[in-house]
């Protein structure tokens, strides 16, 4: 039973990742006004390079934030070591990035619903 339940989150993140994938507007399409592009600037313009770029880095910590909720299938938990790499880097980074206070608040709220251990 615990098994097939697993196997049925596996197969609902690899649905939700290719969504995702599909569509990259998705994450970024209303960014919070906190939230900076790499110029440092307001972020949410769609046709400037560095909302480009904001695109780009949603879709790769979206495609992370997959990989973690694949690991909390299969292992039960968040709490990745940092030596398996790239996740592992990834969650660690997660953490520093919070305690700065440079996540925003969607990306708390997801890695919250997933039980993200910020220990």
């Amino acid at each position: 039973l615990d098994q097939r339940d697993g196997e049925a989150t596996l197969k609902q993140v690899a649905v939700a990742s290719q969504a995702a994938a599909a569509d990259p507007s998705r994450s970024a399409a209303s960014p919070p006004s906190h939230h900076k592009n790499a110029t440092g600037g307001e972020g949410g313009e769609e046709s400037s390079p560095s909302a480009t770029v904001l695109d780009r880095h949603d879709q790769k910590w979206n495609a992370r934030y997959c990989e973690l909720a694949n690991y909390k299938a299969v292992h039960g938990h968040c709490k990745v070591p940092q030596s398996q790499r790239p996740l592992g880097t990834w969650v660690t980074k997660q953490r520093a990035f919070r305690k700065k206070e440079k996540l925003t608040e969607e990306r708390l709220e997801k890695l919250d619903d997933i039980g993200f251990d910020w220990g």
